[in-house]
């Protein structure tokens, strides 16, 4: 730098330092402040994705929990208040649902219509045996009305799977309701009414005249199943039971969480690798004992339609035990 002093001209130098240390910690000092401002910043950002995402994912979320209330049987449709991107989605579920629900439906009438068919020939096959008995010829009429017996037996059979599973979406619609109008179209039975009544209809068959039934129901029992479903569920356990029976027939049940119904008997028993076979439609296990093999089917398919649980083992009377765990009707407040 030059500087005028007097008439002379001189040169001066001028030097600026700054310790660095100082710059160092005036940095240390901006980060130390910024920092906090920068963490709170990107929390917000992250929360405001996170905020983003799940509004935007919720009507998928609300689709996934309709499409599980339809599996479990608590409703039939997703609902019809969906978002514009969302809606199209619901239609075609529902679309398809209802398909399927046509399908079901014809299939259960043609299998109606079909038994019914089936009946006016059954009748008159029966007729016809009734005047070949009457003509002599008995033994090509019992053998004509065991036919007629065995093949109206597999009629009815269908038309009860048919009329059991038609009411399991019934069942459902039922649990939609609240209050007294819900328990009014829950389907209700007494047990112990029921079963003493298809005893009775038992004892007075050649198999369940010769046994020796106990029945151990307490009094005030009633489980969520129609009266005519359970007259049917225990009809085709305790029949099996009867015709494999040595003396007796044993019925016991319990009260808690489900009703717990176990029917013993003091036959041969089954053995242990075909107790998971037993259930399934037509399966005979002994051809010398007169039935069609649809009797424990039916009634699985009646505790499959009113959510029960039905489970074969060895009785402690050294027999066959059938154990039904049925759904209990819950008390009014």
């Amino acid at each position: 730098m030059l500087f005028q002093v007097g008439p002379d001209e001189r040169r001066v130098r001028v030097a600026v330092a700054l310790d660095r240390r100082e710059l160092a910690q005036a940095g240390r000092d901006f980060a130390a402040d910024i920092v906090p401002y920068l963490v709170l910043l990107g929390a917000v950002l992250c929360l405001a994705a996170w905020g983003q995402v799940r509004i935007g994912l919720a009507p998928l979320d609300a689709v996934r929990r309709g499409v599980r209330a339809i599996r479990s049987g608590e409703a039939q449709r997703l609902p019809a208040d969906y978002p514009d991107e969302v809606q199209p989605l619901a239609e075609e579920v529902n679309s398809l649902l209802d398909a399927q629900a046509q399908a079901i439906e014809r299939a259960r009438a043609w299998t109606a219509d079909l038994a019914h068919g089936l009946k006016t020939p059954l009748v008159v096959l029966a007729a016809d045996a009734e005047r070949l008995r009457d003509l002599g010829q008995t033994e090509l009429a019992d053998d004509l009305d065991g036919l007629a017996q065995t093949m109206r037996r597999r009629v009815d059979r269908e038309l009860i799977r048919a009329r059991v599973r038609a009411r399991a979406g019934a069942r459902a619609d039922a649990r939609e309701g609240v209050g007294p109008a819900r328990r009014a179209s829950e389907p209700r039975a007494d047990l112990p009414d029921t079963l003493s009544r298809v005893v009775r209809a038992l004892e007075r068959t050649p198999n369940g005249s010769r046994l020796h039934w106990e029945l151990d129901c307490p009094d005030r029992i009633s489980v969520a199943i129609l009266p005519e479903d359970l007259a049917e569920l225990l009809g085709n356990c305790l029949e099996n039971a009867s015709n494999w029976a040595s003396t007796r027939v044993r019925v016991r049940t319990e009260t808690g969480d489900r009703i717990r119904v176990q029917i013993e008997d003091d036959g041969p028993g089954v053995p242990d690798d075909d107790l998971k076979d037993l259930g399934q439609r037509g399966l005979r296990l002994d051809e010398r004992i007169q039935g069609s093999g649809l009797g424990l089917a039916i009634a699985q398919d009646i505790c499959d339609a009113y959510g029960g649980d039905l489970a074969f083992g060895r009785a402690d009377l050294g027999g066959f035990a059938v154990t039904l765990h049925l759904p209990g009707v819950p008390e009014a407040p």
